[in-house]
């Protein structure tokens, strides 16, 4: 299937990732300008009380984002944005032509200029942190004497955050061929065409989750296929569980989590049981069970040795997941590595 059957938008970035950006981009840039206000000693203490305070600030929202957002999430962020492969050397070669208009080689999520960025700026911040507060305590509570190394590596630190923040906001904000990632970190999505010419291998990676036979609109018997679209939202499928072989400790999945897919059962006979989070669900029938995305859960057949019959409603990624973990054709098949190929993982 090609990219041209995914949807017109694609989702670019999560409420988590969104807001770890915007927590770091408030907090940092009055940093900035407050280190500069220093540096040429305007207003020194009330500055200084602003330059300080961002850095708390900075600290504090981000432990709040890391702790209320969804962690796997923002987990996968930074897996993403440390990991460097021959992509992000081709792209890294042509990067001077393409700023001038020449082509843009094809990428994943992130170009290496953004994994650079990501790698860089948690370490410059770090060490402008520690240097910062070194710093601080020399001067304000005297309790070091010799800051005037430190002093100098806080102003390099501090340069190499400037350099990145600017280089950062010409290309979301001024460079036209860029500029419209602004929209993925603001709504979270992005037009497809954008993304086909400047993330090339992130729709390919977007498409293949996609490409799967579906049934038509109506079917007339579910068991005998999924009823969904490739572009759709969501996909129905009949299942049935004879009895007598799963169980809380057998479960018919094992325990998981989809990082950006919710799921859903509608028991039509027999009994199910769940694990959702830190809690254990009995649904018979007539019962309906949602399982959020960030949700860890598994499910089995609740009813001892009688069936059990349900319809199952999920993603089309959830369903292409669930298709490659049954495709031995390619030989034995990896499942942790099928699930993290689907933004989901086995725990």
């Amino acid at each position: 299937m090609q990219a041209s059957a995914l949807p017109a938008r694609l989702q670019r970035f999560s409420r988590s990732e969104r807001a770890l950006h915007w927590v770091i981009a408030a907090t940092v840039i009055p940093m900035i300008l407050s280190g500069l206000a220093l540096g040429i000693n305007i207003w020194h203490h009330q500055v200084f009380v602003i330059h300080i305070g961002s850095l708390f600030a900075l600290v504090a929202a981000v432990l709040v984002v890391v702790v209320f957002g969804n962690r796997p999430e923002l987990g996968r962020l930074w897996r993403q944005l440390r990991r460097f492969d021959d992509s992000d050397r081709v792209w890294l070669e042509a990067a001077p032509r393409s700023l001038v208009g020449g082509p843009v080689p094809p990428v994943g999520r992130f170009n290496a200029g953004q994994k650079l960025n990501g790698t860089l700026m948690p370490v410059l911040l770090a060490v402008s942190t520690v240097t910062g507060l070194y710093l601080w305590a020399g001067q304000v509570h005297h309790l070091v004497t010799r800051i005037d190394p430190l002093g100098g590596l806080h102003n390099v630190a501090a340069v190499g955050i400037i350099a990145l923040v600017s280089g950062h906001l010409y290309m979301a904000v001024l460079n036209p061929g860029t500029r419209h990632a602004l929209r993925g970190i603001t709504g979270g999505d992005v037009d497809r065409s954008w993304a086909e010419h400047h993330h090339g291998l992130w729709v390919a990676e977007l498409s293949h989750e996609y490409d799967r036979p579906m049934s038509p609109e109506v079917a007339p018997d579910l068991t005998a296929g999924p009823v969904g679209l490739p572009d759709g939202q969501f996909v129905m499928v009949s299942w049935r569980d004879p009895g007598g072989i799963t169980g809380p400790d057998r479960p018919i999945a094992g325990l998981h989590v989809h990082h950006s897919d919710d799921e859903a059962w509608y028991v039509i006979e027999g009994a199910l049981g769940f694990r959702l989070g830190e809690r254990t669900v009995h649904a018979p029938a007539g019962s309906a069970v949602l399982a959020p995305r960030g949700t860890p859960h598994s499910f089995w057949n609740d009813g001892g040795d009688a069936p059990a019959a349900y319809v199952l409603v999920m993603t089309p990624r959830i369903h292409h997941l669930v298709r490659s973990l049954h495709d031995t054709s390619s030989g034995p098949v990896d499942y942790a590595q099928v699930f993290r190929d689907h933004a989901s993982e086995l725990l």
